[in-house]
Protein backbone atom coordinates (compact mmCIF):
# COMPACT_ATOMS: atom_id res chain seq x y z
CA UNK A 1 0.00 0.00 0.00
CA UNK A 2 1.45 3.31 -0.99
CA UNK A 3 0.55 5.48 2.60
CA UNK A 4 2.26 8.62 1.24
CA UNK A 5 -0.34 8.84 -1.85
CA UNK A 6 -3.52 9.65 0.02
CA UNK A 7 -1.98 11.62 2.95
CA UNK A 8 -3.48 14.80 2.02
CA UNK A 9 -6.78 13.05 1.49
CA UNK A 10 -6.33 12.17 4.96
CA UNK A 11 -6.02 15.40 6.08
CA UNK A 12 -9.01 16.56 4.27
CA UNK A 13 -10.81 13.65 5.79
CA UNK A 14 -9.56 15.18 9.50
CA UNK A 15 -10.77 18.69 8.38
CA UNK A 16 -14.39 17.79 7.23
CA UNK A 17 -14.42 15.57 10.78
CA UNK A 18 -13.56 18.69 12.77
CA UNK A 19 -16.10 20.77 10.87
CA UNK A 20 -18.40 18.40 12.00
CA UNK A 21 -17.36 18.49 15.68
CA UNK A 22 -17.61 22.71 15.66
CA UNK A 23 -21.11 22.20 13.80
CA UNK A 24 -22.24 20.35 17.08
CA UNK A 25 -20.13 22.02 19.82
CA UNK A 26 -20.72 25.73 19.35
CA UNK A 27 -23.74 27.71 19.16
CA UNK A 28 -25.24 29.01 15.56
CA UNK A 29 -23.75 32.28 15.89
CA UNK A 30 -20.47 31.28 16.40
CA UNK A 31 -19.72 27.86 14.23
CA UNK A 32 -20.20 29.73 10.60
CA UNK A 33 -17.35 31.95 11.67
CA UNK A 34 -15.07 29.39 13.27
CA UNK A 35 -15.68 26.33 10.71
CA UNK A 36 -15.12 29.07 7.84
CA UNK A 37 -11.50 30.34 9.45
CA UNK A 38 -11.05 26.43 9.98
CA UNK A 39 -11.48 25.82 6.24
CA UNK A 40 -9.66 27.79 5.19
CA UNK A 41 -6.83 27.46 7.32
CA UNK A 42 -6.72 23.61 6.96
CA UNK A 43 -6.91 23.83 2.85
CA UNK A 44 -4.16 26.63 3.24
CA UNK A 45 -1.89 24.17 5.47
CA UNK A 46 -2.57 21.50 2.95
CA UNK A 47 -1.56 23.03 -0.17
CA UNK A 48 1.66 24.18 1.77
CA UNK A 49 2.11 20.67 3.18
CA UNK A 50 2.01 19.84 -0.75
CA UNK A 51 5.22 21.79 -1.72
CA UNK A 52 6.96 21.16 1.23
CA UNK A 53 6.78 18.25 3.17
CA UNK A 54 5.56 16.10 -0.04
CA UNK A 55 8.26 17.37 -2.83
CA UNK A 56 8.89 13.95 -4.28
CA UNK A 57 7.05 11.51 -5.91
CA UNK A 58 6.55 8.26 -4.43
CA UNK A 59 6.17 5.27 -6.31
CA UNK A 60 5.27 1.64 -5.62
CA UNK A 61 5.11 -0.93 -8.38
CA UNK A 62 1.76 -2.36 -8.17
CA UNK A 63 -0.05 -0.30 -6.24
CA UNK A 64 -3.51 0.85 -6.72
CA UNK A 65 -2.92 4.19 -6.18
CA UNK A 66 0.52 6.04 -6.94
CA UNK A 67 2.02 9.53 -6.11
CA UNK A 68 3.89 10.35 -9.04
CA UNK A 69 4.72 13.30 -10.63
CA UNK A 70 0.93 13.83 -12.71
CA UNK A 71 -1.18 12.91 -9.07
CA UNK A 72 1.50 15.48 -7.04
CA UNK A 73 0.79 18.22 -9.67
CA UNK A 74 -2.70 18.19 -10.14
CA UNK A 75 -3.41 17.32 -6.16
CA UNK A 76 -1.59 20.66 -5.64
CA UNK A 77 -4.11 22.12 -8.16
CA UNK A 78 -7.28 20.85 -6.68
CA UNK A 79 -6.06 22.29 -3.42
CA UNK A 80 -5.79 25.56 -4.44
CA UNK A 81 -8.90 25.19 -6.53
CA UNK A 82 -10.81 24.04 -3.44
CA UNK A 83 -10.05 27.14 -1.10
CA UNK A 84 -10.91 29.34 -3.99
CA UNK A 85 -14.44 27.46 -4.51
CA UNK A 86 -14.33 27.19 -0.38
CA UNK A 87 -14.34 30.77 -0.09
CA UNK A 88 -16.90 31.10 -3.04
CA UNK A 89 -19.17 28.20 -1.24
CA UNK A 90 -19.11 30.74 2.07
CA UNK A 91 -20.43 33.84 0.63
CA UNK A 92 -23.09 32.12 -1.67
CA UNK A 93 -23.99 30.22 1.65
CA UNK A 94 -24.01 33.37 3.38
CA UNK A 95 -25.70 35.24 1.23
CA UNK A 96 -28.93 32.44 0.92
CA UNK A 97 -28.68 31.87 5.33
CA UNK A 98 -27.59 28.75 4.75
CA UNK A 99 -26.72 25.83 6.40
CA UNK A 100 -22.55 26.04 6.13
CA UNK A 101 -21.53 22.76 7.66
CA UNK A 102 -23.77 20.53 5.56
CA UNK A 103 -22.78 22.26 2.07
CA UNK A 104 -19.03 22.59 2.95
CA UNK A 105 -18.81 19.23 4.13
CA UNK A 106 -19.93 17.50 1.30
CA UNK A 107 -18.17 19.52 -0.96
CA UNK A 108 -14.68 18.52 1.01
CA UNK A 109 -15.76 15.08 0.36
CA UNK A 110 -15.72 15.92 -3.60
CA UNK A 111 -12.55 17.13 -3.37
CA UNK A 112 -11.08 13.84 -1.79
CA UNK A 113 -12.37 11.77 -4.74
CA UNK A 114 -10.88 14.20 -6.89
CA UNK A 115 -7.45 14.06 -5.44
CA UNK A 116 -7.46 10.24 -5.14
CA UNK A 117 -8.74 10.46 -8.43
CA UNK A 118 -5.21 11.79 -9.73
CA UNK A 119 -3.35 8.78 -8.05
CA UNK A 120 -4.95 6.01 -9.76
CA UNK A 121 -3.29 2.84 -11.11
CA UNK A 122 -6.13 0.53 -11.95
CA UNK A 123 -9.45 0.12 -13.69
CA UNK A 124 -11.25 -0.42 -10.57
CA UNK A 125 -9.70 2.67 -8.25
CA UNK A 126 -10.60 5.01 -11.16
CA UNK A 127 -14.22 3.89 -11.30
CA UNK A 128 -14.31 4.11 -7.68
CA UNK A 129 -12.61 7.43 -7.29
CA UNK A 130 -15.18 8.82 -9.84
CA UNK A 131 -17.92 7.49 -8.06
CA UNK A 132 -17.14 9.29 -4.98
CA UNK A 133 -17.15 12.53 -6.64
CA UNK A 134 -19.95 12.17 -8.13
CA UNK A 135 -22.42 11.07 -5.05
CA UNK A 136 -21.40 14.22 -3.39
CA UNK A 137 -22.43 15.90 -6.68
CA UNK A 138 -25.47 14.54 -7.18
CA UNK A 139 -26.11 15.90 -3.26
CA UNK A 140 -24.85 19.68 -4.40
CA UNK A 141 -26.54 19.63 -7.65
CA UNK A 142 -29.87 18.42 -6.11
CA UNK A 143 -28.77 20.62 -2.67
CA UNK A 144 -31.61 24.03 -2.97
CA UNK A 145 -34.69 22.25 -2.64
CA UNK A 146 -36.47 25.35 -2.43
CA UNK A 147 -36.67 25.56 -6.23
CA UNK A 148 -38.13 23.16 -8.97
CA UNK A 149 -34.73 23.70 -11.30
CA UNK A 150 -32.56 22.59 -8.64
CA UNK A 151 -34.15 19.67 -8.06
CA UNK A 152 -34.85 19.10 -12.07
CA UNK A 153 -31.10 19.32 -12.50
CA UNK A 154 -30.31 17.23 -9.66
CA UNK A 155 -32.46 14.18 -11.16
CA UNK A 156 -31.02 15.02 -14.60
CA UNK A 157 -27.85 14.86 -13.40
CA UNK A 158 -28.28 11.56 -11.04
CA UNK A 159 -30.23 9.69 -14.16
CA UNK A 160 -27.20 10.43 -16.63
CA UNK A 161 -24.64 9.93 -14.43
CA UNK A 162 -25.77 6.86 -13.07
CA UNK A 163 -26.38 5.90 -17.21
CA UNK A 164 -22.35 7.00 -17.62
CA UNK A 165 -21.21 4.93 -14.57
CA UNK A 166 -23.25 1.35 -16.06
CA UNK A 167 -21.88 1.95 -19.33
CA UNK A 168 -18.35 2.42 -17.43
CA UNK A 169 -18.51 -0.35 -15.50
CA UNK A 170 -19.33 -2.79 -18.22
CA UNK A 171 -16.45 -1.35 -20.70
CA UNK A 172 -14.00 -2.59 -17.49
CA UNK A 173 -15.69 -5.83 -17.27
CA UNK A 174 -15.09 -6.50 -21.05
CA UNK A 175 -11.04 -5.26 -20.72
CA UNK A 176 -10.94 -7.42 -17.68
CA UNK A 177 -12.07 -10.87 -18.90
CA UNK A 178 -10.07 -10.36 -22.01
CA UNK A 179 -6.87 -8.72 -20.51
CA UNK A 180 -6.90 -10.58 -16.85
CA UNK A 181 -5.77 -7.28 -15.51
CA UNK A 182 -6.91 -3.93 -13.69
CA UNK A 183 -3.57 -2.46 -13.76
CA UNK A 184 -2.51 0.32 -16.18
CA UNK A 185 0.98 -1.12 -16.27
CA UNK A 186 0.19 -4.51 -17.15
CA UNK A 187 -2.59 -3.18 -19.42
CA UNK A 188 -0.03 -0.78 -21.70
CA UNK A 189 2.01 -4.14 -22.15
CA UNK A 190 -1.25 -6.35 -23.02
CA UNK A 191 -2.14 -6.91 -26.39
CA UNK A 192 -5.79 -8.82 -27.55
CA UNK A 193 -5.89 -11.37 -30.01
CA UNK A 194 -7.24 -12.04 -32.98
CA UNK A 195 -10.42 -13.64 -31.59
CA UNK A 196 -11.12 -10.93 -28.25
CA UNK A 197 -9.85 -7.73 -30.14
CA UNK A 198 -13.29 -6.83 -30.57
CA UNK A 199 -14.52 -7.22 -27.76
CA UNK A 200 -11.89 -5.75 -26.17
CA UNK A 201 -12.27 -2.72 -28.44
CA UNK A 202 -15.52 -2.92 -27.07
CA UNK A 203 -14.80 -2.18 -23.58
CA UNK A 204 -12.14 0.12 -24.37
CA UNK A 205 -14.50 2.40 -25.69
CA UNK A 206 -17.42 1.82 -23.06
CA UNK A 207 -14.82 3.09 -20.76
CA UNK A 208 -14.44 6.71 -23.32
CA UNK A 209 -18.22 7.00 -23.18
CA UNK A 210 -18.41 6.54 -19.59
CA UNK A 211 -15.68 9.16 -19.09
CA UNK A 212 -16.84 11.28 -22.26
CA UNK A 213 -20.00 12.04 -19.71
CA UNK A 214 -17.34 13.59 -17.09
CA UNK A 215 -16.11 15.79 -19.80
CA UNK A 216 -19.32 16.38 -21.01
CA UNK A 217 -17.47 15.71 -24.67
CA UNK A 218 -19.78 15.55 -27.51
CA UNK A 219 -21.94 12.92 -28.07
CA UNK A 220 -22.07 12.66 -24.21
CA UNK A 221 -23.03 16.52 -23.67
CA UNK A 222 -26.90 16.64 -23.04
CA UNK A 223 -26.81 16.62 -19.71
CA UNK A 224 -24.36 20.07 -19.03
CA UNK A 225 -26.46 23.13 -20.13
CA UNK A 226 -29.83 22.21 -18.50
CA UNK A 227 -27.85 21.05 -14.70
CA UNK A 228 -26.00 23.72 -15.25
CA UNK A 229 -28.11 26.14 -15.38
CA UNK A 230 -30.17 24.47 -12.57
CA UNK A 231 -28.04 24.32 -9.94
CA UNK A 232 -26.24 26.86 -8.01
CA UNK A 233 -23.10 29.08 -9.36
CA UNK A 234 -20.69 27.38 -6.97
CA UNK A 235 -21.56 23.61 -7.92
CA UNK A 236 -21.98 24.85 -11.44
CA UNK A 237 -18.69 26.70 -11.40
CA UNK A 238 -17.32 23.17 -9.48
CA UNK A 239 -18.69 21.11 -12.49
CA UNK A 240 -17.37 22.94 -15.15
CA UNK A 241 -13.59 23.10 -13.47
CA UNK A 242 -13.03 20.41 -10.91
CA UNK A 243 -15.20 17.52 -12.18
CA UNK A 244 -14.41 18.21 -15.93
CA UNK A 245 -10.56 18.10 -14.77
CA UNK A 246 -11.62 14.64 -13.08
CA UNK A 247 -12.37 13.33 -16.45
CA UNK A 248 -9.57 14.31 -18.30
CA UNK A 249 -7.01 13.18 -15.64
CA UNK A 250 -8.29 9.99 -15.38
CA UNK A 251 -8.80 10.19 -19.62
CA UNK A 252 -5.31 10.67 -20.15
CA UNK A 253 -4.15 8.11 -17.69
CA UNK A 254 -6.78 5.40 -19.00
CA UNK A 255 -5.77 6.39 -22.93
CA UNK A 256 -2.15 6.24 -22.38
CA UNK A 257 -2.26 2.79 -21.02
CA UNK A 258 -5.03 0.88 -23.37
CA UNK A 259 -4.94 2.81 -26.61
CA UNK A 260 -1.91 3.00 -29.20
CA UNK A 261 -2.22 6.82 -29.40
CA UNK A 262 -0.91 8.17 -32.29
CA UNK A 263 -1.62 5.15 -34.47
CA UNK A 264 -3.93 5.89 -37.61
CA UNK A 265 -7.44 4.40 -36.48
CA UNK A 266 -6.68 6.05 -33.03
CA UNK A 267 -6.04 9.15 -34.11
CA UNK A 268 -9.25 9.25 -36.57
CA UNK A 269 -11.35 8.30 -33.45
CA UNK A 270 -10.18 11.23 -31.29
CA UNK A 271 -10.16 13.59 -34.13
CA UNK A 272 -14.01 12.45 -35.11
CA UNK A 273 -14.49 13.68 -31.54
CA UNK A 274 -12.29 16.89 -30.68
CA UNK A 275 -13.89 18.51 -34.11
CA UNK A 276 -17.41 17.80 -33.23
CA UNK A 277 -17.19 19.30 -29.98
CA UNK A 278 -15.17 22.11 -30.71
CA UNK A 279 -18.18 22.85 -33.40
CA UNK A 280 -21.21 21.72 -31.95
CA UNK A 281 -19.85 23.54 -28.37
CA UNK A 282 -18.81 26.99 -30.16
CA UNK A 283 -21.87 27.30 -31.81
CA UNK A 284 -24.64 26.04 -30.00
CA UNK A 285 -22.96 28.93 -27.09
CA UNK A 286 -23.25 31.75 -29.68
CA UNK A 287 -27.12 32.46 -29.10
CA UNK A 288 -27.08 31.67 -25.49
CA UNK A 289 -28.62 34.39 -22.92
CA UNK A 290 -27.84 32.78 -19.53
CA UNK A 291 -24.21 32.98 -18.82
CA UNK A 292 -24.49 29.83 -16.96
CA UNK A 293 -25.64 27.95 -20.14
CA UNK A 294 -22.55 29.92 -22.29
CA UNK A 295 -20.58 27.84 -20.28
CA UNK A 296 -21.66 25.19 -20.31
CA UNK A 297 -21.31 24.78 -24.48
CA UNK A 298 -18.18 26.75 -23.96
CA UNK A 299 -17.08 23.74 -21.69
CA UNK A 300 -17.69 21.57 -24.40
CA UNK A 301 -15.72 23.28 -27.30
CA UNK A 302 -13.16 23.32 -24.61
CA UNK A 303 -13.18 19.50 -23.85
CA UNK A 304 -12.81 19.00 -27.78
CA UNK A 305 -9.89 21.40 -27.73
CA UNK A 306 -7.76 19.40 -24.87
CA UNK A 307 -8.87 16.35 -26.70
CA UNK A 308 -6.68 17.46 -29.29
CA UNK A 309 -4.13 15.85 -27.65
CA UNK A 310 -5.21 12.44 -27.55
CA UNK A 311 -5.37 12.48 -31.29
CA UNK A 312 -1.75 13.77 -31.42
CA UNK A 313 -0.15 11.48 -28.61
CA UNK A 314 3.52 11.69 -27.22
CA UNK A 315 4.58 13.66 -23.75
CA UNK A 316 4.61 17.15 -25.63
CA UNK A 317 0.90 17.61 -26.35
CA UNK A 318 -0.18 15.73 -22.99
CA UNK A 319 1.71 18.35 -21.28
CA UNK A 320 0.37 20.75 -23.86
CA UNK A 321 -3.30 19.29 -22.76
CA UNK A 322 -2.47 19.37 -18.89
CA UNK A 323 -1.46 23.30 -19.33
CA UNK A 324 -4.64 24.41 -21.04
CA UNK A 325 -6.86 22.30 -18.42
CA UNK A 326 -4.68 24.39 -15.28
CA UNK A 327 -5.46 27.05 -16.91
CA UNK A 328 -8.90 26.71 -17.73
CA UNK A 329 -9.82 25.48 -14.30
CA UNK A 330 -8.61 28.82 -12.68
CA UNK A 331 -10.45 31.21 -15.56
CA UNK A 332 -13.34 29.35 -14.51
CA UNK A 333 -12.67 29.98 -10.93
CA UNK A 334 -12.31 33.69 -11.79
CA UNK A 335 -15.63 33.37 -13.92
CA UNK A 336 -18.00 31.87 -11.16
CA UNK A 337 -16.58 34.11 -8.54
CA UNK A 338 -18.65 37.06 -9.97
CA UNK A 339 -21.44 35.05 -11.47
CA UNK A 340 -22.21 33.74 -7.88
CA UNK A 341 -22.22 37.12 -6.60
CA UNK A 342 -24.75 38.01 -9.47
CA UNK A 343 -26.82 35.37 -9.07
CA UNK A 344 -27.39 35.75 -5.38
CA UNK A 345 -27.66 39.75 -5.64
CA UNK A 346 -29.53 40.52 -8.40
CA UNK A 347 -31.60 36.90 -8.49
CA UNK A 348 -30.56 36.23 -12.13
CA UNK A 349 -27.89 34.37 -14.17
CA UNK A 350 -28.81 36.48 -17.55
CA UNK A 351 -26.71 38.51 -19.71
CA UNK A 352 -28.80 41.56 -19.10
CA UNK A 353 -27.78 41.34 -15.21
CA UNK A 354 -23.77 41.48 -16.00
CA UNK A 355 -24.41 45.43 -16.45
CA UNK A 356 -24.44 45.89 -12.88
CA UNK A 357 -20.98 44.48 -12.03
CA UNK A 358 -19.08 47.82 -13.25
CA UNK A 359 -20.84 50.05 -10.53
CA UNK A 360 -21.85 47.86 -7.87
CA UNK A 361 -18.53 45.21 -7.96
CA UNK A 362 -16.02 46.50 -9.98
CA UNK A 363 -13.20 43.91 -9.20
CA UNK A 364 -15.53 41.06 -10.24
CA UNK A 365 -16.42 42.57 -13.43
CA UNK A 366 -12.91 43.34 -14.53
CA UNK A 367 -12.04 39.23 -13.17
CA UNK A 368 -15.13 38.13 -15.29
CA UNK A 369 -13.89 40.22 -18.07
CA UNK A 370 -10.35 38.86 -17.69
CA UNK A 371 -11.50 35.46 -17.18
CA UNK A 372 -13.64 35.41 -20.99
CA UNK A 373 -10.92 37.00 -22.38
CA UNK A 374 -8.27 34.39 -21.52
CA UNK A 375 -10.84 31.13 -22.45
CA UNK A 376 -11.11 33.39 -25.92
CA UNK A 377 -7.06 32.45 -26.21
CA UNK A 378 -6.34 36.82 -26.51
CA UNK A 379 -2.59 37.22 -25.23
CA UNK A 380 -0.70 37.70 -23.41
CA UNK A 381 -3.22 35.58 -21.40
CA UNK A 382 -2.33 32.11 -20.69
CA UNK A 383 -5.77 30.81 -22.51
CA UNK A 384 -4.05 32.18 -25.83
CA UNK A 385 -0.55 30.27 -24.86
CA UNK A 386 -2.84 26.74 -23.93
CA UNK A 387 -4.27 27.38 -27.25
CA UNK A 388 -0.95 27.92 -29.12
CA UNK A 389 0.72 24.85 -27.44
CA UNK A 390 -1.81 22.46 -28.40
CA UNK A 391 -1.92 23.49 -31.76
CA UNK A 392 1.64 23.74 -32.37
CA UNK A 393 1.67 20.02 -31.04
CA UNK A 394 -0.60 19.11 -34.04
CA UNK A 395 1.35 21.12 -36.46
CA UNK A 396 4.62 18.99 -35.62
CA UNK A 397 2.79 15.94 -35.79
CA UNK A 398 2.37 16.77 -39.05
CA UNK A 399 0.26 18.05 -41.50
CA UNK A 400 0.99 15.72 -44.05
CA UNK A 401 -1.77 13.64 -41.53
CA UNK A 402 -5.33 14.23 -43.32
CA UNK A 403 -7.26 13.91 -40.16
CA UNK A 404 -4.36 15.84 -38.24
CA UNK A 405 -5.66 18.97 -41.01
CA UNK A 406 -8.54 18.80 -40.85
CA UNK A 407 -8.60 19.24 -36.90
CA UNK A 408 -6.29 22.02 -37.10
CA UNK A 409 -8.57 23.93 -39.51
CA UNK A 410 -11.41 23.21 -37.39
CA UNK A 411 -9.45 24.35 -34.21
CA UNK A 412 -8.68 27.35 -35.98
CA UNK A 413 -12.04 27.98 -36.65
CA UNK A 414 -13.45 27.00 -33.27
CA UNK A 415 -11.10 29.71 -31.95
CA UNK A 416 -12.51 32.60 -33.82
CA UNK A 417 -16.04 31.48 -33.30
CA UNK A 418 -15.60 31.55 -29.58
CA UNK A 419 -13.86 34.78 -29.58
CA UNK A 420 -17.50 36.38 -30.89
CA UNK A 421 -19.51 35.11 -27.60
CA UNK A 422 -17.18 35.43 -25.09
CA UNK A 423 -16.27 39.32 -26.01
CA UNK A 424 -20.27 39.41 -25.93
CA UNK A 425 -20.15 38.85 -22.22
CA UNK A 426 -17.52 41.34 -22.05
CA UNK A 427 -19.92 43.68 -23.90
CA UNK A 428 -22.17 42.86 -21.87
CA UNK A 429 -20.50 43.74 -18.44
CA UNK A 430 -18.98 47.25 -19.87
CA UNK A 431 -21.62 48.36 -22.89
CA UNK A 432 -24.61 47.28 -22.04
CA UNK A 433 -28.04 47.59 -23.98
CA UNK A 434 -30.53 49.92 -23.38
CA UNK A 435 -32.68 48.14 -21.26
CA UNK A 436 -29.93 46.50 -19.38
CA UNK A 437 -28.36 49.87 -18.24
CA UNK A 438 -31.17 50.79 -15.68
CA UNK A 439 -29.37 47.55 -13.85
CA UNK A 440 -26.02 49.53 -13.98
CA UNK A 441 -27.19 52.30 -11.50
CA UNK A 442 -29.77 50.26 -9.64
CA UNK A 443 -28.93 48.29 -6.51
CA UNK A 444 -26.46 49.36 -3.34
CA UNK A 445 -22.40 48.37 -3.36
CA UNK A 446 -22.00 44.63 -3.62
CA UNK A 447 -19.47 44.06 -0.63
CA UNK A 448 -16.01 41.68 -0.91
CA UNK A 449 -14.82 40.08 1.86
CA UNK A 450 -10.91 39.91 2.15
CA UNK A 451 -11.27 36.06 1.54
CA UNK A 452 -12.85 36.92 -2.32
CA UNK A 453 -10.41 39.30 -3.20
CA UNK A 454 -7.98 36.19 -2.25
CA UNK A 455 -9.91 33.86 -4.94
CA UNK A 456 -10.17 36.67 -7.06
CA UNK A 457 -6.22 37.15 -6.61
CA UNK A 458 -5.57 33.48 -7.13
CA UNK A 459 -7.36 33.53 -10.34
CA UNK A 460 -6.21 36.30 -12.21
CA UNK A 461 -2.31 35.36 -11.05
CA UNK A 462 -3.02 31.93 -12.72
CA UNK A 463 -4.50 33.38 -15.78
CA UNK A 464 -1.90 36.33 -16.09
CA UNK A 465 1.87 34.73 -14.99
CA UNK A 466 1.86 31.89 -16.83
CA UNK A 467 0.66 33.73 -20.60
CA UNK A 468 3.72 36.58 -20.07
CA UNK A 469 6.56 33.85 -18.91
CA UNK A 470 5.03 30.30 -20.11
CA UNK A 471 8.25 28.60 -17.97
CA UNK A 472 6.26 28.82 -14.73
CA UNK A 473 4.00 26.24 -15.78
CA UNK A 474 5.11 24.48 -18.34
CA UNK A 475 8.12 23.22 -16.88
CA UNK A 476 5.64 21.68 -14.02
CA UNK A 477 3.68 20.13 -16.78
CA UNK A 478 6.42 18.80 -18.87
CA UNK A 479 7.52 17.11 -14.93
CA UNK A 480 3.76 16.17 -14.60
CA UNK A 481 3.50 14.39 -18.46
CA UNK A 482 6.66 12.34 -17.90
CA UNK A 483 4.32 9.98 -15.66
CA UNK A 484 2.58 9.41 -19.00
CA UNK A 485 5.41 9.04 -21.37
CA UNK A 486 6.00 6.11 -18.53
CA UNK A 487 2.53 4.41 -20.30
CA UNK A 488 3.21 5.22 -23.49
CA UNK A 489 6.75 3.51 -24.14
CA UNK A 490 5.72 -0.06 -22.99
Amino acid sequence: MNFAAFQLETGLAALVILLLILDGSCKQSLHVAKGYAAGIVGLGILLILSFTYLKTPVVIPEALIQLDTMALGFKRMFLALGLGFFIINQNWIARRRDNFISYQSIFLLSLIGMMLSSSVNNLLMMFLTMEIVAVSFYVMVGYNKKTEQSLEAGVKYLIMAGLASAIMIMGIAFVYGISGTLDFNELAEFTPDENSRDAYWMGIILIVAGLGFKISAFPFQYWAPDVYQGTSAPTTGMLASASKAVGFILLARFACAAMPLGSPIITTFWAILAASSILYGNLCAIPQRDIKRLIAFSGIANAGYMMLAFSVGGTMAMSAMFYYLIVYVFSILGAFLAISLIETEVGSTDMDALSCLPQRAPFAGFLLAVSMASMAGIPPLAGFMGKFLLLKALFIRGMADTPILILAIVALIGIIISIYYYFLVIRCIYWPANQAYLLRTSGSKIFLTSALYLAGVISLIMMILPGIYPELLLDGTDWMASTLGELLQH
